[in-house]
Order: structure tokens, then sequence, then C-alpha cells
């Protein structure tokens, strides 16, 4: 029988049906990938664009022909529209001209925890090939649901938990790729957190450097210039979704409301700066909190400083490019993947978030501007995250 036939076995229900389905193959490229999608054809984008995302949600694919973003004078951007687990761009070729940048600055998605199932900590690769199977819908359906929403073969905790759930097929990773893009143990550590006396300040602790492929954890807030006591959480860290967010800082000399600690060990909320409530100057008080507070650490969202102003919001994302042709990054266009910053108070300066992931697989990279993954700035600053290369033939295509 027909893996896209509909014919109905007894009872009513549907014949069950397994497909592998190549992907990449030596010698032969990535084109089952790029046939997995529709094209939108040759683009030219100025201003800002967006590809439409979901909240945290899965990894997004967007398939292009020709691909420029720019005329070379007006300010011109293209990224996903909300946090998320990554964004894939396939295109025939890729142009980034002056003024113009594909980013994923703060789009990393919020990741509180390691053990989420819809967030698993594992390697990222492209895989040569992946199996599908249902007995609820056809290949074609199935087929269609990868299409209309541009899910990632890779992206496991999304085929397991969303689309088996939702859209009744299942899919696995059935032939892995060689070479691992991102080390899921490669995410940097968050900047160390203190509890400190009377004495001289110290800046925050920054986020540690992503490695082999890994995204940077956020950096710990600035301790006080002055006298009185200095403290900080420890920031998050870098994990395979998203660089770690920031955590706040406090100082006070006499009584105060102490910060809450950092919502989680990864890309949560970013710390918020403790609020000094009294601070004794000949016999009278002075609860000004412009005076006095903590600032906020960046993440997602960013964290308050003491008067209750955000810092930024989001941490670096996941941002993926596989050219069939060549990318040409001219002098000021950029590919990013930042960090936020941290934001100031009155005696500290919370923690940036950490710098994402970019990969760039092309045949041919030329690059006359700036591709980076940066922390964010702040009383410490994020560490940065990383930018992979490689061709199609470090990929075993």
């Amino acid at each position: 029988m027909s893996l896209y036939s509909l014919k109905k076995g007894a009872g009513g229900a549907m014949q069950p049906w397994s497909q592998v389905l190549t992907l990449a193959e030596a010698g032969k490229g990535c084109d089952g990938l790029f046939g997995l999608y529709d094209s939108l054809g040759d683009k030219t984008l100025a201003g800002a664009h967006t590809i439409p995302t979901l909240l945290d949600g899965p990894e997004k694919v967007v398939r292009y022909g020709a691909l420029t973003l720019g005329d070379g004078v007006m300010a011109t951007s293209l990224t996903a529209s909300h946090r998320c687990k990554g964004l894939v761009i396939l295109c025939d070729s890729l142009t980034v001209k002056a003024n113009a940048t594909l980013h994923m600055t703060g789009r990393g998605a919020r990741v509180l925890t390691n053990d989420d199932p819809f967030f698993p900590f594992v390697d990222f690769k492209i895989p040569f090939k992946i199996s599908l199977d249902s007995n609820r819908m056809s290949l074609a359906q199935a087929m269609a649901v990868i299409k209309s929403l541009g899910l990632a073969p890779w992206d496991i905790g999304t085929f397991q938990h969303l689309v088996a759930g939702l859209y009744g097929f299942n899919s696995a990773v059935s032939l892995a790729g060689s070479v691992a893009l991102m080390l899921a143990s490669g995410g940097g550590a968050g900047g160390p957190g203190y509890y400190l006396g009377v004495g001289t300040p110290i800046p925050g602790g920054p986020g540690g450097a992503g490695a082999n492929g890994g995204m940077g954890g956020g950096a710990s807030a600035s301790g006080w210039v002055d006298g009185g006591y200095r403290m900080s959480f420890t920031a998050g860290a870098g994990c395979p979704y998203s660089g770690g967010s920031g955590s706040g800082g406090q100082a006070y000399t006499g009584g105060g409301t102490s910060m809450p600690p950092m919502q989680s060990k990864y890309s949560g909320q970013g710390g918020n700066g403790g609020a000094f409530a009294e601070y004794q100057v000949l016999l009278t008080y002075d609860s000004s909190p412009a005076y006095m507070g903590g600032g906020g650490g960046a993440g997602n969202p960013g964290g308050k400083n003491h008067s209750g102003v955000r810092a930024g919001d989001g941490c670096g994302g996941k941002l993926t490019i596989i050219c069939r042709g060549a990318v040409a990054v001219q002098s000021g266009g950029k590919i990013e993947a930042n960090g936020m910053p941290g934001n100031a108070g009155g005696y500290s300066t919370g923690g940036g978030s950490g710098g994402g992931h970019v990969s760039i697989i092309t045949p041919s990279l030329t690059n006359g501007g700036t591709i980076q993954c940066a922390g964010g700035s702040g009383g410490g600053a994020g560490g940065a995250g990383s930018v992979v290369t490689k061709n199609f033939s470090d990929m075993g295509w």
C-alpha cells in the first residue's frame, strides 16, 4: 500500500506507516532538507521585518531563494517575532548590506530547568535522516504540518511532545549528523554571586563564555561604591536554547528590603535589584529609592531595579543559516545573536544576559561586516556566545 494512502484497516483505523526521509547525504548536499519547505522566492527586504514565531515555542524554519537584506542605506532588520527555541534561514544566497541586521539578539527562549521535556539538553546536529510514523494521519498530511509550521527536524522536544500530541505523528532522528554545531555541555556558567561587607567595590562577575558552540552565561551585578554590604545572586547559565539571565544587585548600610533570588538557573527572569528602605543621616531617615537601590539583571523578562524599571528583556538566541550559495556580509552589515544589558540602580548595576549561537553553513562566506554573539553590558558583562562556520564538506554533505 502507498504510504500516502488514506486506506482504512479493519475497524476504521488508518493503517500504521513509517518512512525514512533523507535530509542530507555525502556529495549531494542538503536538498532533502530544502525540499521539506516551500520557498518564499527571491526577496529583497528593507525596513524592519519579523518571521512569525510562538513565544518560547518551536524552532522555526523559513526558506528563501536569493535573500538580500537592506539597500545599503535604510536601517533593516530580520528576526523572529517572539523569543523561541531558534530561527533557521534556508536560502540559495544571502547578502547582508550596510545598516542591515539578521539577528536573534534578545530572542533566546525562557528555559527554567534542565529537565523540561520540551527543552531537552542535547547536542545540536543537522541529521542526515529522520523517521516519521503515524496511525492517525497520512505521510502527506504529516509533511504538510512540517511545511506549514516550519518545524525543524532536529527539534526533538517539539516533535516528541507538541507534534505527536496535537497533530498525530511522531518523528525521530534515524541517522544523526556527524558534526555537532553545539554541544549541550558548552553553555557558559553564570557570573558568581557574592555577599561582602564594607570594603573595596567590585565589578559584577562576568558570565562565562560558551564553548564548543555553546551560549554565554549571564553576569552578576556590580557592588556598591561606598561602605556597606553588597550582594548579588549567581546569574543564569547558558543552555542549548538561550544565553543565561543576569542577576540583580543590592547595597545597604542599615535596614533594607532583600532582593529575591534568581527565578531559574538558566534564562528565566533577570534578577531584581534590592530596594533600600531606610538610610540614617543625622538622626533622620532618607528613603529615596533613587539614592540607595540595586540594579536589575537582563533576562526573560528583564529584572526590575529599585525604582521598578526593567532591565533589558531577553537573552541571546539561536540562529542557523544554511545557504546553498554564497553568504556575503558587506561592510556595515551584521549577523548577530547578542545578549541584553542590565540596568543601573543607585549603588549597583545589574548583570547583562549571555550571548547566543550563530551557525552559518555555506560553500562560501565573505564577511566585511560583523558576525557576533556578544554578551549584554551591565555591572558584569554577559558571556560571549558562539559563532560556528562550516562548509558542506565539513558537514559531510
